[in-house]
């Protein structure tokens, strides 16, 4: 528990996540460094979740068990916990540790694009981002729910690629179909903001409801938000 409460929080710090409103770094064309397309694919659709047997979207969540941490999340975890901290510059050491074990590990250089945006470095900040997008791109390509819901959050923020908020909700859907539990609370608050899909209190809250069921802290919030 504590440790989805340290990547919610960091995720809001760094801008990954949803909770921020502010304006992009130029982007960087994921295209140019990469022999694999742009993301097109996202348009490919799943149904929507009202369309959808609740039971089988339950089932979804809990079909693939979490993979086990390796070296290089755990210098991510650690960086993450000195971002919260406000120690960008040692964070950054700890990125790059991650790195270092895992080349394609689209967490660390994302961490890394935080703290050296944090820190001024702004044009440094925009190639990680960019080459965090490409990580999310080939292990989404690969079927990585979680991959999915980060590249999700790329199109969603516009960081390392072009702002699009429908891509970012279908790669939530898609996400969210292939077990991933948080993609359920950014595909609920896509549709409740009605951010790249029409608008919908209702869907949004099921959505929370069901992400808060499966243990979700951010589901709980949204959750507990919708009743006040």
């Amino acid at each position: 528990m504590v440790k989805k409460v340290i990547s919610i929080a960091v995720a809001l710090l760094v801008g990954v996540g949803l909770g921020w409103h502010f304006k992009p770094p130029a982007r960087l064309d994921v295209r140019a460094e990469t022999d694999g397309p742009e993301p097109e694919t996202v348009r490919s659709e799943p149904p929507n979740a009202s369309q959808q047997p609740k039971d089988v979207l339950l089932r979804s969540i809990n079909a693939k068990p979490p993979k086990p941490a390796t070296p290089s999340d755990e210098a991510v975890e650690r960086g993450e916990q000195l971002v919260l901290e406000n120690q960008h510059a040692e964070a950054i050491q700890r990125f790059d540790d991650a790195i270092r074990l895992d080349p394609k590990n689209g967490l660390a250089y994302a961490g890394r694009a935080g703290s050296k945006e944090a820190l001024g470095s702004m044009s440094e900040a925009e190639r990680d981002y960019n080459r965090a997008a490409i990580c999310y791109q080939f292990a989404y390509k690969a079927g990585d729910p979680v991959a999915m819901r980060h590249l999700g959050d790329c199109f969603y923020a516009g960081k390392g690629v072009g702002v699009s908020k429908v891509k970012s909700m279908i790669l939530y859907r898609l996400a969210a179909h292939s077990g991933d539990i948080e993609a359920h609370v950014n595909w609920g608050f896509c549709l409740f903001y009605g951010h790249g899909v029409q608008q919908d209190f209702v869907e949004a809250a099921e959505l929370f409801r069901m992400a808060s069921d499966a243990g979700s802290p951010r589901g709980m919030y949204y959750t507990l938000r919708g009743q006040e």
